[in-house]
Parts: structure tokens; sequence; C-alpha cells
């Protein structure tokens, strides 16, 4: 009838406004190292001290926390009521006035009425959406998978090691069949190697303000490990704009590239619904 989601603590951050941002990033500016990796490590830290400020991490309530579906309306909800209750008076007393009431008349009805309430549900949503192919596949698909979960094997540090060691195998070999067809390649047009001429760059153009400003007004993505949501980093844009095109700029003329930016969080998803998760060839 319901299912409980995980309260996950989070930032709250629609209650905090573009003048609270830029007041609470203008108290303390980080400073300008000289090298990428600091200076990333500084605008990560003053960033993060301003959320503690204006945004902590606080758990959800869980009131509002169960997800009903549409069908679950209120007499649903009160004939599982009477069932639950009555269940714990048979479980106390274990009396077989008890047990007939709770099983053959109140349990019975009550699962009457959830199968009227899900054809009827099921039968206004294939109506409705006669029209609209995407919408039946997905009732299809809900229909023929009702009780599938991906979730099968739960995450573990050895799940994550063997996605990886699998994962970083398969680009490796990749990198290799690149690579070998490149040599032969090469070794059937000439015994030498190719001549190339390359254009060597010999210094990057900084960053200036417009374009840095205009760069960050294009992130509508993000990834879990970010310090803020893209929506408040764009809100803030003008406050922290000296600050990363400082990141930016100091790693162009060190031609160094920040070692916390070279992270990523990467979901590994199935390729289809109903196959093996323990194969990881499936992933």
């Amino acid at each position: 009838m319901h299912h409980r989601t995980q309260q996950i603590p989070r930032c709250r951050w629609s209650k905090v406004t573009e003048d609270q941002l830029n007041t609470g990033l203008a108290r303390s500016l980080p400073t300008e190292p000289t090298d990428p990796d600091l200076a990333a490590c500084n605008l990560r830290r003053w960033l993060d001290s301003c959320t503690n400020t204006l945004a902590p991490l606080k758990k959800p309530s869980n009131r509002g926390a169960a997800k009903r579906a549409s069908w679950f309306t209120s007499d649903r909800q009160a004939s599982k009521q009477t069932c639950r209750k009555l269940e714990k008076k048979w479980h106390h007393e274990h009396t077989l006035d008890r047990h007939a009431a709770q099983k053959n008349t109140i349990r019975k009805h009550h699962h009457h009425l959830i199968r009227s309430a899900k054809r009827t549900s099921f039968k206004d949503r294939l109506d409705n959406n006669a029209h609209n192919s995407k919408e039946l596949f997905n009732i299809v698909k809900e229909l023929s998978n009702p009780t599938f979960n991906t979730n099968d094997i739960p995450p573990s540090q050895d799940l994550c090691v063997s996605l990886a060691t699998f994962f970083h195998l398969k680009i490796t070999d990749t990198h290799n069949c690149f690579n070998n067809q490149t040599t032969l390649t090469t070794t059937s047009t000439s015994d030498s190697p190719p001549t190339i001429d390359y254009d060597p760059l010999l210094a990057w153009a900084n960053m200036n303000v417009d374009y840095t400003i205009k760069t960050m007004s294009t992130i509508h993505s993000g990834s879990p490990s970010d310090p803020w949501p893209h929506h408040i980093f764009n809100k803030a844009s003008a406050t922290i704009e000296p600050c990363l095109r400082k990141v930016i700029n100091i790693s162009f003329e060190t031609a160094t590239f920040p070692e916390s930016w070279n992270h990523a969080e990467i979901n590994a998803l199935l390729e289809k619904p109903k196959v093996d998760p323990r194969d990881l060839k499936n992933f």
C-alpha cells in the first residue's frame, strides 16, 4: 500500500535567499595561494563553512515520509487499521472467535477492497492515456514487474571494488585494442613512424570575468559530491566568480589540474531489469 523512504539529512536551501548567500560568503573570503590544489581546497572549505552557517544538514521529519499509491484512499486505510487491531487482539488472546473475525471476515473484505481499487485505478489510467504510448508502456511494465527490485545485492565495499576493477579492465582492454590497431596500420604503411606537425600550445589565455560568469550560468546539473546544488551555485555566481576564476587561472599558469576536482561519483546501472545483478557484465 505504501513504502517508507530512507530519510537522508539534507541542506534546506529553499529558505536561503540570494542576499543571505552573498552576505554569508562575503564574511570570510578564502585565501589566494599559488598552488591549484590548495586553492581548490580553500574554495571548498569556504563553501562548506557558508553551508554550515546558512543551511546546515537536517534530517527530515518522518511526517509525510510514507508515499502512498493513488488508489490507497481513506476507506482502504480504515479497513487496514481494523485488520491490524483484530490481528493484535488475536495474537494477545488466541481465541477462535478472534481468529475467525480477523481471518474470515475483515481480512477478506480488506483484500477485496484493495483488489477492486487497484483494478479501477489501472483501468482509469489506461482510459486516460489511450493515445499516450509512453505512459501505456509504463503501465504495462508496472503490471509485468510489480515486485521487481534492482537492489537484490546489498551495497558493500567488496561490490564497489569488484565493479571498479571490472570496468577498469574493460577500459584498459579497449585502449589496448586501439593501440594494436594503430600499430598494425603504421607498420603496414611504412617502416618508419609517420611525421606529424603539431602546433604546440605555448600558453593558456586567462579566464576573464564575463566568460567565467557565462560558463557558470550554463551549469544545469551536478554531482552528489558537489558542495552546492547548481541552482544555488548560480544564485551566488557574482560572489563566487573571483575565487573560482583564480583557481582556474592558477591551473592554467602551472599546467596542473586540482586533484580534488579529478573525482566523480558513478552509479552502475543494470542494462535490463531482469538480468542477474551478480554478473558484472550485466552492468
